[in-house]
């Protein structure tokens, strides 16, 4: 082959696609060609697009969780536009879901294959919950890490 890569549906390319959708959409519903009155009721379809894209085209590993919670988000929202599923039934579960999801992530959180020979300090993870954590790396060996942050 040419060595060209594919095209690959970034972050970009829908920010600049959905206004030239929602112009579209706009235009045909001025001409009187579509409805467009209750386009916002489906604004959770953005999210699963979105959403999507990162499972299926992730840069890195974090980056198809990220496309799954977005997913799901997008689906709980859609789900009551059709009333499928009431908001004050829904909230509690959405919580529920997000504190599993952080717990399983603290669970899971296990050295990965060569992790464990890095010099000490080279991977950091950190957590903050209504409160802050400072660093300070001082290894020229650091690799990177992860951080979650509530409030």
């Amino acid at each position: 082959m040419n060595g060209v890569a594919p095209p690959r549906i970034t972050g970009r390319l829908i920010a600049g696609s959905l206004p030239i959708l929602f112009g579209l959409l706009f235009t045909l519903d001025n001409l009187g060609v579509v409805n467009a009155g209750s386009v916002f009721d489906y604004w959770p379809v953005i999210p699963i697009v979105i959403g999507l894209v990162k499972v299926l085209q992730p840069r890195h590993e974090g980056e198809r969780t990220f496309g799954w919670i977005l997913i799901a988000i997008g689906v709980f929202f859609l789900l009551q536009v059709f009333a499928f599923w009431h908001v004050r039934f829904a909230w509690p579960v959405l919580l529920v879901v997000l504190g599993g999801f952080l717990v399983w992530r603290g669970l899971r959180r296990q050295a990965a294959p060569g992790e464990a020979a890095l010099a000490p300090g080279s991977l950091q993870h950190d957590f903050a919950f209504m409160g802050g954590v400072h660093r300070v790396v001082e290894t020229s060996d650091y690799r990177g890490g992860d951080a979650t942050a509530i409030m």
